[in-house]
């Protein structure tokens, strides 16, 4: 598992590949003030060698 802060949000990433592979996210979990405010599970959005890139700007629409 993997978190860190943008914008004064959590946001946690949670691996389900057992080599931690960073090219593959299971889900991506953004959390203000201990409440949910987006929940991705789409594995395919990520998958990519721009995937932090895509990570960020996702996370900052």
């Amino acid at each position: 598992m993997l978190f860190f802060y943008l914008n004064n949000k959590l946001v946690f990433v949670f691996f389900t590949n057992t080599q931690n592979d960073f090219n593959y996210f299971d889900r991506i979990i953004k959390l203000d003030n201990n409440h949910i405010i987006e929940d991705i599970s789409n594995k395919k959005t990520f998958r990519n060698p721009h995937f932090i890139c895509q990570l960020f700007t996702h996370i900052y629409q």
